[in-house]
């Protein structure tokens, strides 16, 4: 049995392409057709959670990082109640604890002076259900409007101000506002936002916008004024979404935060104000020596209180968005407006769908399509993920780099412990035969309690070493191992100096062109290092496109976003492999194949060697949500090592390509949909399938015949081929591609053994 699938593009597919089912014989359930996933539905709780844990497509039944307190109709209740859960979610005394990282900072990185560092957040009210109480939405639909009409608009109101401080707050609005709305688009409600000064919120909280009630209430003003109205901003932003928000702090903290960062800069808005300084959360210039996959969380405020990881997600998360904005300056009105159009509660936390809504408007980020970019960003994947884990904010210095390690260990229900220990550093050479020495030494302190638990501190500083080049920092703790590359010597602070700079992981020499700013030709990499300017003046936000030439000829190119300060960019070919493989066409060329490296070209006719009107590839997305789930080339990025695709040769066809292994000194995950995916071989080598681990949710990974012990997946793996159709196997092989089924209804996510090196 067959089917066929066409297309009526312009320009596309001249014929169908064909597949086979499993054989019935073997597997009489399988449906002829295959149909789309059917997730469990969720009932209400009183605990906002992950309804579905998979990995950057989780679902939440509500706002899990706003601080909850049960509705009360008394004034005087809701006062005391309202407090009470400020002491207990967002205590002063935590929030000091996790700004004393920037404290640290503040001695090496030079400001003009100290940003005070601030949390403001938003509050929401439960009913006796536990299900979040939304007035404004219950009357915008027992008034039959429309959430985020384009008339909708916030007027403001100041109780407990000084007449000066409401003059100047007011005067900032009424310039403030209008670009607000320009930018992040109108408000999801019309409505009046009272603006509170309350005594009993400590600077350090920064404000809270209280959804049920529509308030602002905030500390006194510290004197920094446009530090005060970056956090205003935020507030007001915060009241654009109010009863919409956004269920994941990762997405409602790092929209209104990166939005803020947008707005603040505007000419005529603030004058004075400078993103990075002050500015204790900006991060866009080292985002990419940050972006680690330990970011990744449910909320940044875990039940217990812990706040290792807080402040770094916070300043990543706006970083990320920031990226988009750059990307396409009406990103944040645009993802709105769409947001707002189909607006449900579920909506709200549904990643897949939010995914979906903001590829719309930024179909590609850096030159990657968006639902591609975004797994790249690892502070946006709010799943949870139950480890020991070990992060490390690493900036780059003239002379050393500074290392704030966080040692922690994260729960199935997203919190998080920190953890003690005592971590070894070893800092290699370019040539990684040589150990540098740092008269600060090569261990770092973790303490398990006291002022900073499970946080550690060192600044190697290193001298007479040879000159500029690719270090890399090796940390060792509690059987985990991290490394981190750091261009020594290039990192430049004052005006004239470095504002673009960084390392070839993998590379040595050859050349660096920039396309962007005032550009930047033949700038030599010696080392595994190049620095320069790319604007005269200050940098700013733009999007650059940088070449990497190797020695050897060898092209490699990224876009790249950048903001403000300087940017410090990596780009990896220390896995570059060269993949070659011949497909035959057989009785009728059909093939399950499978890439086993991701080629450096992006377009799969040219990676194919297959015309673009002739070319017959198809993906079939079991993470999809509906029943069309298969996708024909080019509309997805086909080239992602672990998936697999049918392929219709033309004639015997030899594809070889030059592209990046998958690394192979550390696991390497794909996630699967409910009921049958479709399955490559993330390897160069042969994986036999009992050494795959499979995780279900936050749980620890099992290995294979735990999890068809545990009916996570059915005992089954298919290869394909022309003669013999469909056939069971035990091993993947690279370049071929699988069918295998995951029986649970949230999915799971397999993970495939780092490979042993000599």
């Amino acid at each position: 049995m067959s089917k066929s699938i066409g297309s009526d593009r312009k320009g596309g597919l001249q014929g169908s392409l064909c597949f086979a089912s499993p054989p019935r014989r073997r597997c009489a359930w399988l449906p002829a057709v295959l149909v789309g996933l059917v997730f469990m539905s969720c009932s209400a709780s009183f605990a906002f959670k992950n309804t579905v844990n998979r990995r950057f497509a989780t679902r939440a039944n509500g706002p899990l990082g706003a601080i909850v307190m049960t509705h009360q109709k008394s004034t005087a209740y809701r006062s005391t109640t309202r407090r009470k859960a400020l002491l207990a979610q967002h205590h002063p005394n935590r929030l000091r604890r996790a700004a004393s990282s920037y404290r640290r900072m503040l001695k090496y990185r030079p400001t003009r002076h100290a940003g005070s560092v601030r949390f403001p957040r938003t509050l929401v009210e439960v009913n006796g259900a536990g299900a979040m109480t939304q007035p404004n939405l219950l009357t915008t639909r027992q008034t039959r409007a429309r959430v985020g009409d384009a008339g909708n608009n916030l007027t403001f109101e100041f109780q407990g101000w000084s007449t000066a401080d409401a003059t100047a707050l007011q005067a900032y609005l009424n310039t403030a506002y209008p670009k607000a709305k320009s930018i992040y688009g109108p408000p999801a409600f019309n409505m009046t936002v009272k603006i509170i000064q309350d005594t009993t919120i400590d600077s350090i909280q920064g404000g809270i916008y209280d959804a049920a009630n529509n308030e602002i209430r905030m500390p006194a003003l510290t004197g920094n004024f446009p530090e005060d109205t970056y956090i205003l901003l935020m507030l007001v932003l915060n009241a654009f979404h109010d009863d919409a928000i956004f269920y994941y702090d990762a997405w409602e903290q790092g929209f209104i935060g990166a939005a803020a960062y947008a707005i603040q800069t505007q000419s005529g808005i603030s004058p004075g104000y400078d993103p990075i300084d002050p500015g204790p959360f900006y991060c866009l210039s080292v985002y990419e020596a940050e972006n680690q996959p330990e970011l990744g969380n449910s909320t940044f405020y875990p039940a217990s209180g812990s706040t290792n990881m807080m402040v770094w997600r916070i300043a990543m998360a706006r970083a990320a968005w920031l990226k988009c904005w750059i990307e396409k300056p009406t990103f944040f009105s645009e993802v709105n407006q769409r947001y707002y159009a189909r607006y449900t509660t579920d909506l709200a936390g549904d990643i897949p769908t939010l995914k979906e809504i903001v590829a719309q408007v930024v179909p590609k980020v850096e030159g990657i399509p968006f639902a591609e970019w975004y797994q790249q960003q690892y502070v946006l994947d709010t799943s949870i993920r139950v480890s020991q884990k070990l992060y490390t904010w690493n900036i780059p210095l003239p002379d050393s780099v500074m290392l704030i390690t966080e040692l922690y260990q994260t729960t199935a229900t997203g919190d998080e412990t920190p953890l003690g220990g005592t971590a070894e550093t070893h800092y290699w050479d370019d040539t990684y035969t040589i150990d540098q020495y740092a008269e600060e030494g090569n261990i770092i302190t973790i303490p398990a309690g006291g002022s900073t638990p499970g946080e550690g501190f060192l600044v190697p500083t290193f001298y007479t070493i040879g000159g500029a080049q690719r270090m890399t920092v090796q940390i060792d703790v509690n059987d985990l191992r991290r490394y981190y590359p750091y261009p020594y010597g290039l990192r430049g602070f004052e005006l004239g100096e470095n504002n673009f700079y960084g390392a070839i992981v993998g590379g040595q020499t050859g050349t660096i062109d920039v396309t962007g700013g005032n550009g930047i030709t033949g700038l030599a990499v010696s080392r595994g290092v190049f620095g320069s300017r790319v604007t005269t003046a200050a940098l700013r936000p733009m999007q650059v496109a940088v070449t990497y030439t190797s020695s050897s000829n060898q092209k490699q190119t990224r876009l790249v976003n950048i903001g403000w300060d300087s940017y410090v960019c990596f780009l990896n070919t220390g896995n570059q492999v060269e993949a070659s493989h011949t497909f035959t066409y057989g009785q009728n060329g059909l093939h399950l194949m499978s890439l086993p490296a991701q080629p450096l070209e992006t377009d799969a006719s040219v990676v194919l060697g297959v015309p673009m009107g002739e070319l017959l590839l198809a993906w079939w997305d079991a993470l999809s949500p509906g029943d069309s789930k298969y996708k024909l080339w080019p509309s997805f990025r086909f080239h992602t090592p672990g998936n697999a695709y049918w392929w219709r040769v033309p004639s015997d066809t030899t594809v070889s390509f030059t592209g990046l292994q998958t690394d192979p000194a550390t696991t390497y995950e794909v996630p699967l949909g409910a009921g049958w995916n479709l399955l490559g071989n993330p390897r160069l080598t042969s994986v036999p399938l009992s050494d795959v681990k499979v995780r279900f949710g936050a749980n620890e990974p099992v290995s294979w015949s735990e999890a068809v012990n545990q009916r996570y997946m059915q005992d089954t793996l298919y290869s394909y081929s022309q003669t013999a159709g469909y056939e069971l196997k035990d091993t993947l092989e690279p370049w071929a591609g699988y069918w295998v089924r995951c029986l649970m209804s949230n999915g799971v996510t397999l993970i495939f053994p780092a490979v042993e090196t000599e």
